[in-house]
């Protein structure tokens, strides 16, 4: 009576102990493919980060109040110099409305910095400086070359999974020729400008 049950022991002790085998195997197999799993799901760019590289394109108006009215449609191509600092160049092309309505182009550099950081959104500071061409005065006792400075706030938000952005922003706009032809021909223009554009990382 001792031999079978001795051996109807050893069986169920086997049994329990391969089945405690395959468990272990199946849990192991799962935690090595959970990294797989997890690495398979989309992840959103990080944005800010230095190196990366943007393309915007965007419409511009600025009103000083005073029955003034400039427009532009602009692109721009910015670097992450560092995380979070952006600069770049920008090609526009304006639509003046005065009392002689005219239209010019400015290239300027832009410089852009991101001071405040949410997973879909962030706030920046900006600033730029460019050259102004006119085909009239601007404004209409000033001269056909200007400059313009500028300096404002926005805001970027997330709008895909490729981390597309739409921006907005505010700024004061100007436009003078820094006395290039002396007081009397540098009315300075200050408006409040607002813009709206779609940047897509390239």
């Amino acid at each position: 009576m001792r031999a079978p049950a001795a051996i109807a022991l050893l069986f169920s002790s086997t049994v329990a102990g391969a089945s405690l085998a395959d468990k272990g195997h199946r849990a192991s197999l799962l935690t090595r493919l959970a990294p797989i799993a997890d690495d398979a799901e989309p992840r959103p760019p990080t944005f800010g980060v230095a190196g990366t590289t943007r393309f915007i394109a965007g419409i511009r108006g600025a009103q000083d109040f005073e029955e003034n009215t400039d427009v532009s449609l602009f692109a721009q191509q910015t670097w992450f110099v560092v995380d979070d600092v952006e600069i770049g160049a920008e090609l526009a092309g304006w639509w003046i409305f005065q009392d002689d309505d005219t239209w010019g182009v400015a290239s300027s550099l832009v410089v852009r910095y991101h001071f405040y950081q949410q997973p879909t959104w962030r706030l920046f500071a900006e600033g730029g400086i460019g050259l102004f061409i006119a085909a009239d005065n601007v404004p209409d006792d000033g001269t056909s070359f200007g400059l313009m400075p500028r300096i404002g706030v926005g805001t970027s938000m997330r709008i895909d999974d490729r981390d597309t952005r739409l921006m907005l922003g505010i700024h004061w706009h100007h436009i003078s020729n820094a006395r290039l032809n002396g007081e009397a021909r540098n009315p300075a223009r200050d408006a409040v400008g607002l813009y709206a554009a779609i940047a897509v990382p390239i």
